[in-house]
């Protein structure tokens, strides 16, 4: 009698994908663990901070210490390693995947929580996740791959970045440089130049005293200024409207132009002025006031 030899290959096409499962399974199922760790720091260092992954959250406090609290859900502890340290510039903070295929599957779930002193600087970027900084005088450099951001009550310049998602900014002494490949802008309460750009969505400023620079590839753009308008500032959305609050007696150099719309100002503008674009100066002239749309109108109002 002829044996009839076992197919295995079959047998491994369904057994191994159902063991990477059940493993993968295990894995996002460990335990939560977490890291609490204070350091003594002086005010005017800086906290640098780099991560694979992690939502992270920075917050001032009138103390001299950094203080550093790590939630981990679904690593195991060989999986993720936190480093903190000290160097002569302040705390420095590493985040890392030990195996590089732990970046793709499973649940994973990184949270800092970081309290540092009031004066402080902040250097921040994480692979994916959200970042908030609240409550610091000092300059702040954040950058994530994924993740919205925030910042309230900084007194300092501004530079971030996201790759996917919105950002929120109030009560800000400072210059805003900040960018977002996937989300809008809503900034409210600066004391400072505003330079925003996103390739989709909508921008709102609200309360700026500086120049405002802002460009979006989809989405409508609004800004209010909270003095006499006197510095240059430049708006072009290629997907929306635009609308420009001026204060009463505000000065200003016109150039408007909508292709898919009007333009229209409550301010007697002297010069060109026509359907859908204006080229003149409000109330004697003053410093340029450059808009363009290619999805909506224009208009120029009043507070």
């Amino acid at each position: 009698m002829r044996i009839q030899p076992i197919h295995t290959t079959r047998m491994n096409r369904t057994v191994i994908p159902a063991l990477i499962f059940l493993a993968l399974l295990q894995s996002s199922m460990a335990e939560a663990r977490s890291m609490n760790e204070s350091l003594d720091a002086e005010p005017g260092q800086r906290l640098l901070l780099r991560s694979d992954v992690g939502t992270v959250e920075v917050m001032g406090h009138s103390k001299s210490t950094v203080d550093v609290d790590v939630e981990i859900t679904g690593l195991d502890e060989d999986d993720f390693t936190v480093a903190i340290g000290k160097d002569s510039e302040g705390v420095r903070i590493k985040g890392e995947f030990t195996r590089p295929w732990h970046r793709r599957w499973g649940h994973k779930r990184v949270m800092f929580t970081i309290r540092v002193p009031d004066e402080f600087d902040i250097d921040v970027k994480t692979s994916g996740g959200s970042i908030t900084v609240e409550s610091i005088a000092g300059k702040v450099r954040a950058n994530t791959s994924g993740g919205s951001m925030r910042f309230d009550d900084i007194a300092g310049n501004i530079k971030a970045h996201t790759s996917g998602g919105s950002v929120s900014a109030d009560q800000i002494e400072g210059d805003l440089d900040m960018s977002t490949s996937g989300g809008g802008f809503n900034i409210a309460g600066v004391v400072g130049d505003v330079d925003l750009n996103t390739s989709g969505g909508s921008i709102r400023v609200d309360e700026v005293s500086g120049s405002v620079r802002a460009s979006t590839s989809g989405g409508s753009i609004s800004a209010r200024f909270s003095q006499p308008f006197n510095k240059s500032s430049r708006m072009k959305t290629s997907g929306g409207s635009l609308t420009v609050y001026l204060v009463e007696g505000s000065g200003a150099d016109v150039d408007a132009h909508s292709s898919g719309g009007r333009v229209r100002s409550e301010f007697a503008i002297e010069g060109r002025v026509r359907k859908n674009s204006a080229f003149g100066s409000i109330n004697g002239g003053g410093a340029s006031l450059d808009l363009n749309t290619s999805g909506g109108g224009i208009r120029i109002k009043r507070i």
